[in-house]
């Protein structure tokens, strides 16, 4: 027999903490910070979840698929994310996403893995200095010292006032361009 009110479904049973939660920060801290007579701020289940079922940022659900599958299952990931999620707001497919992620790659010894998220950022963001230049530095740490060069020039070329790609190319150029 089906109890309706039974938590022995363990998703019911979460669902079910996590509206506690919601409450609690809504009365318990929320209201505690709106001014007098104004209506406090609220959160409700989609502040956090935003149409997911699992309340992810994009950079974590992606290093989760790269340490368990690799750099391009990752990328699959990805393609599959955007084509089902893009202009919603269940995650933000601006280029910083991505970045973050390649730099807590590069961090924890990922670093091939961290270059791959930062080749897929550079083809979802052709005109971005920054991507540009975080991609030269990847280049650089692998040893690729011209596809470096060509990426601190193209973050030059994109924004023509950033010192770290000006510095980074004179190191590796001698002072050229």
């Amino acid at each position: 027999m089906l109890t309706f009110a039974s938590d022995a479904n363990p998703t019911k049973k979460t669902a079910r903490q996590m509206m506690r939660m919601v409450r609690a920060v809504n009365q318990d801290y929320l209201a505690a910070l709106a001014a007098p007579g104004a209506e406090a701020a609220r959160v409700e289940c989609v502040t956090c979840h935003r149409g997911a079922p699992r309340p992810l940022m994009l950079e974590d659900t992606l290093r989760t698929v790269v340490l368990r599958r690799g750099a391009d299952s990752a990328v699959a990931a990805y393609r599959q994310l955007r084509a089902r999620h893009y202009g919603r707001f269940t995650y933000d497919f601006g280029e910083r996403p991505l970045t973050t992620l390649a730099a807590r790659l590069a961090a924890e010894g990922h670093p091939a893995d961290a270059r791959r998220m930062l080749e897929l950022n550079a083809e979802q963001f052709p005109e971005s200095a920054g991507v540009a230049f975080e991609l030269g530095r990847a280049y650089e740490t692998a040893g690729e010292r011209e596809r470096a060069v060509e990426q601190y020039r193209k973050a030059l070329r994109l924004q023509p006032g950033n010192r770290q790609a000006q510095q980074r190319l004179q190191q590796l150029t001698g002072g050229g361009r």
